[in-house]
């Protein structure tokens, strides 16, 4: 149940934020520090328009908060994990703020609900 768990948080979440990467087309913040490009040009394709939101970051939620929920006396760990990633995607500029926020959430929410029907049996 444990591999099924993860293993469906990340990819369900994984399949959302690429939709809704090409549905909000964010321009990077290296555009907006190179061409002072900032913003969302909706529909577009392409990786530097594809920053909200963070991949990484709804990855890394998705798959730490599912093994948080799971393993509960390790669950800080997880969390501490998930945020230094979500973290780290800021300060390298590669996404803003609310892009990383959204992914944590996004992340967060797949795995409690998934956790929910997998393990507790809620419909």
């Amino acid at each position: 149940k444990i591999s099924i768990l993860v293993f469906s948080s990340v990819a369900i979440s994984g399949i959302v934020v690429n939709v809704l990467k090409i549905i909000f087309g964010r321009a990077r913040p290296e555009l907006l520090f190179q061409e002072d490009i900032f913003g969302f040009t909706w529909f577009h394709f392409g990786h530097l328009y594809a920053s909200f939101p963070s991949g990484h970051t709804t990855t890394a939620f998705s798959g730490f908060v599912a093994l948080a929920l799971v393993f509960r006396k390790y669950s800080y760990i997880f969390l501490l994990l998930a945020f230094m990633i979500a973290f780290s995607r800021v300060i390298l500029t590669m996404h803003y703020v609310s892009d990383v926020l959204i992914g944590s959430l996004l992340g967060s929410w797949t795995s409690y609900i998934l956790y929910q029907k997998i393990f507790k049996g809620n419909k």
